[in-house]
């Protein structure tokens, strides 16, 4: 094998189950590059960005109201922050790739919230990395 197929495969180790998905930072802009952060996010976004389905985003902002405070618009419906974000990817690593409980997740975030959010930020990084190598790969 060569370089570039053993650090895809390397990369695929990290790849869980994340499906194509919209950037955490939100929009680009194409000609200058600078990345906009969105103020607010949808309950169907905030879901395309964590890979799962609507229906178990919002029954984590039920299940973490200490952690998890989402605005809601004039129709009633849920507008996450960034940092609302974070900490639903902190329950996705805590719940769906570590398999703990909520009640384990919600201790563990209790007491040690820095370790899993900086967990969370590698993965990040590295999906990022390996949507980039992908590009890379498709270019060549």
């Amino acid at each position: 094998m060569d370089m570039k197929t053993d650090i895809i495969n390397y990369l695929n180790q990290f790849d869980f189950h994340v499906r194509q998905h919209r950037t955490v930072n939100g929009l680009t802009n194409k000609s200058t590059g600078i990345s906009m952060e969105k103020l607010y996010y949808t309950i169907g976004e905030a879901a395309d960005i964590l890979g799962e389905s609507t229906s178990l985003v919002r029954f984590w902002s039920n299940s973490f109201p200490k952690y998890i405070k989402p605005k809601r618009n004039a129709k009633g419906n849920r507008l996450f922050t960034a940092e609302d974000l974070d900490c639903l990817k902190q329950i996705h690593l805590l719940v769906k790739e570590q398999g703990l409980t909520l009640e384990g997740a919600a201790r563990k975030m209790a007491g040690d919230r820095k370790t899993v959010d900086g967990r969370v930020k590698v993965l990040d990084s590295l999906r990022e990395i390996r949507r980039q190598l992908v590009e890379v790969k498709k270019s060549l």
